[in-house]
């Protein structure tokens, strides 16, 4: 019996993806930077059951569900992220040997998996989304990758289509908090002295809330680290959303007053020492990809801003959040079971 085929999200992954390239480009607009509409993404109109099924006589396979379902939503689409320019529309589709033969020459004799795989992207930063027909799972669907000449070669992703483009996604989302908010090197900051507060190695949690003082702000002291706690429940049905929960520490901090901090030094006026709830402040990420969604409306039952997580098929997740802010660091990981 094939396993049952999950409901594919599109329109909250190309939602995320339509406000990873908003940020982006005012980000770089505001250094100065020109963005071009070659540079946005763009969605199309959905094709048409006829269209995919005409393409898939061209083919002579049909289109695995998950790639089948993207064209029903967008009949292609401009850019991805930071490696993947442009997905082909449903008659863009062809075979490496047809579309890229210069690659297919490249790889045929060594890696037949490459070598027989449907091109689903246009090249961009000699890099191509791959599709391989000889690895089918039990929903149907075929494993899927990139291939790239700096990587160098081919890193299967995802199982399916829908994995491999939230997969690119998040890593672009991780990417772009870099960049505008590149951490000092962990560890530096001010010497301390008798004010620095929140040492997050002592086992005290202290809020910065209750220590904020007027006309001072608080700036990263000596051995400045940040760390982050992810929890959720281990169990849960296909189907049914998981409320996600995190907790961030971060310090020591110094208080210096207002005219004294320095260009580009990170201050706040309350210290972010403890952050009780911040699941939804981290990108996270879901191995295997594929099948799982994050909410974009409120859970029912749930705070307001809960951050929680839907997986379409049973299996066992396992889940890790990113923190951008005030340091780049990866939380604990933790793994659901789905049944």
């Amino acid at each position: 019996m094939g396993e049952a085929a999950p409901v594919y999200d599109w329109k909250s992954l190309l939602a995320r993806c339509e406000r990873w390239s908003r940020e982006r480009a005012e980000w770089r607009r505001g250094k100065g930077h020109q963005v071009t509409a070659d540079q946005l993404p763009a969605a199309a109109a959905p094709a048409t059951e006829a269209q995919i099924a005409r393409e898939e006589a061209r083919l002579g396979v049909p289109l695995p569900p998950s790639l089948r379902s993207f064209y029903l939503q967008s009949n292609g689409h401009g850019v991805v992220g930071n490696f993947i320019r442009a997905i082909r529309s449903v008659e863009q589709l062809g075979w490496l040997r047809d579309v890229e033969p210069h690659l297919y020459d490249l790889v045929f004799e060594d890696d037949a998996a490459v070598a027989r795989s449907l091109v689903v992207s246009g090249e961009a930063d000699a890099s191509w989304w791959l599709l391989n027909p000889g690895d089918v799972d039990g929903r149907g669907e075929w494993q899927a990758g990139r291939w790239s000449s700096w990587n160098p070669g081919m890193a299967w992703i995802a199982k399916d289509f829908f994995g491999l483009f939230e997969s690119e996604v998040s890593a672009s989302e991780r990417l772009l908090a870099r960049e505008q908010y590149p951490p000092p090197t962990p560890g530096t900051g001010r010497s301390r002295n008798e004010l620095s507060v929140g040492d997050i190695s002592s086992g005290t949690v202290v809020h910065g809330a209750r220590i904020a003082r007027t006309g001072y702000m608080y700036v990263p002291a000596e051995g400045f680290a940040s760390t982050v706690t992810v929890s959720a429940r281990p169990t849960a049905r296909a189907g049914e959303w998981v409320v996600l929960h995190a907790t961030r520490r971060s310090g020591p901090w110094n208080p210096v007053r207002r005219e004294e901090i320095r260009p580009d030094e990170l201050s706040m006026f309350e210290p972010l020492i403890f952050e009780r709830e911040v699941a939804g402040n981290l990108a996270w990420s879901v191995d295997p990809p594929g099948s799982a969604t994050f909410n974009s409306d409120a859970i029912a039952g749930a705070d307001p801003g809960a951050r929680g997580v839907m997986f379409g098929a049973p299996g066992i997740y396992k889940l890790q959040g990113h923190s951008a802010f005030p340091l780049s660091v990866l939380s604990n990981s933790i793994t659901i079971r789905v049944e």
